[in-house]
């Protein structure tokens, strides 16, 4: 099971919601700053950053090395953003471009590292992440399931550990026939010992909610303050408003989900005695006659009476009194 800050994430526990940053800051402190702060006022319980590193994570001639070269901030920079998060009552997750600046998951006093779905296949980065036996949060994006055992199994190789899998399509954005949320189940069988996720990419809110409903206690969704802005990632990504309608909507159907258990409500238990049918005498029923169940119908009625599913056991017993017609049927009667 994931546990994070003394927080345990999994089974029948509230979702812990992520908001993506992504590189959706456009290489600015104070863009990314803003991003925490309108992640924190929606409700998130925890920020991702992703912190990469060009020169240590692609070849120059590799398109994503420009990319991230332009978005790239110094680790001190990235340390105000931590404090900013932390200050307002977040958790602050990252990954990390290469198995070597992992090393600064320390200085920037994170609460977990994520691994991203590009590094699932990644020994050096696995071992490296597991090396610091901090939680971990593990995306499956591009991967077979034998692959995401041999990960979890380098994860573990030293210990137990606080393990995440999500569930991840990484197509930008997703279509709803490739998100495959079936997954989940299939997570969860695999690694019961994990707390299981869902990293979303596809447009909107709907896959994440239905993901809760297929189990998913971990859940990822990319950020940005204004689609229209510059950059790959800020045209699939959430705005504000559509994070906020995301926490609540997740809350609301985390209490929908409620128990496993099959009976009345509270609430149920005072409508039922007063909506659930009773049997009533459909003609006159003469004292010493015996009870048939062409004599009987069945109403809502304001008077306790006999319930429906025990019309088998009065028939043929004999009426103690004279019943009118349309009369509700007691115990008493018979």
């Amino acid at each position: 099971m994931l546990v994070i800050n003394n927080r345990k994430i999994g089974n029948n526990r509230p979702v812990y919601i992520t908001a993506e940053l992504s590189i959706n800051y456009n290489g600015k402190l104070a863009i990314a700053l803003e991003l925490v702060e309108k992640a924190a006022e929606c409700g998130v319980d925890v920020v991702k950053l992703q912190i990469v590193y060009a020169d240590g994570s692609y070849d120059k001639q590799s398109p994503s090395y420009d990319i991230f070269r332009r978005n790239e901030l110094p680790i001190e920079q990235w340390g105000k953003v931590c404090e900013r998060g932390s200050d307002l009552g977040l958790d602050l997750i990252a990954t990390f471009g290469n198995h070597l600046d992992v090393k600064h998951n320390e200085e920037l006093d994170l609460s977990a590292i994520k691994i991203s779905s590009s590094n699932l296949t990644n020994v050096m980065m696995l071992a490296s992440v597991a090396a610091t036996r901090k939680p971990l949060v593990l995306s499956t994006g591009m991967g077979y399931l034998s692959e995401v055992d041999e990960a979890v199994r380098i994860l573990e190789q030293d210990g137990p550990k606080s393990i995440a899998v999500l569930q991840c399509t990484s197509i930008y954005p997703t279509s709803p026939k490739d998100v495959n949320l079936n997954v989940i189940k299939t997570l969860e069988q695999a690694f019961p010992k994990c707390t299981i996720g869902f990293s979303d990419h596809s447009m909107g809110i709907a896959c994440v909610i239905a993901s809760i409903a297929c189990g998913a206690r971990v859940i990822e969704k990319h950020f940005t303050l204004d689609r229209k802005m510059n950059g790959p990632d800020h045209y699939f990504s959430a705005t504000p408003e559509e994070l906020k309608a995301l926490v609540d909507a997740v809350r609301e159907v985390e209490l929908a989900l409620g128990s496993s258990v099959k009976c009345p409500t509270p609430g149920e238990r005072v409508l039922r005695s007063q909506v659930q049918r009773t049997l009533v005498s459909a003609v006159e029923i003469k004292k010493g006659e015996k009870i048939q169940a062409d004599k009987l119908t069945s109403k809502r009625t304001q008077t306790d009476g006999i319930q429906p599913k025990f019309l088998k056991i009065i028939c043929g017993r004999v009426a103690k009194r004279d019943i009118r017609s349309d009369t509700p049927i007691s115990w008493n009667d018979l």
